[in-house]
């Protein structure tokens, strides 16, 4: 998310809203992102889930596969994508987050 400060004539800093996309994916779009994963995957429907800094889509599939989230960033900031792949390699294939000692 990137957010622009900038000073009034009041000597008062303004910041400007956070930026978001405004891309709605589309079936053929999404078939293309995910037939680079398993060529057998056929999208159904896509649904926009609210929240966070991005774009963020659940993708359903035919034949009950697993729903995936699809998140798309734009080009700034450049360490948000590596931020996720960092993340999913911590929680690998566990289906609920880890939480620290004495935190659950």
């Amino acid at each position: 998310m990137l957010a622009f400060a900038s000073m009034t004539s009041h000597g008062i800093m303004a910041m400007a809203p956070p930026r978001r996309l405004t891309l709605e994916l589309e079936i053929e779009q999404a078939r293309q992102i995910v037939r680079a994963l398993d060529a057998a995957l056929e999208p159904v429907s896509i649904g926009r889930l609210h929240g966070g800094s991005t774009e963020v889509d659940r993708i359903d599939f035919a034949g009950g596969a697993e729903p995936i989230v699809l998140k798309i960033y734009g080009d700034d900031p450049l360490w948000a994508p590596a931020k996720e792949a960092l993340v999913a390699g911590w929680i690998g294939d566990r289906r609920e987050p880890p939480f620290p000692a004495g935190c659950g």
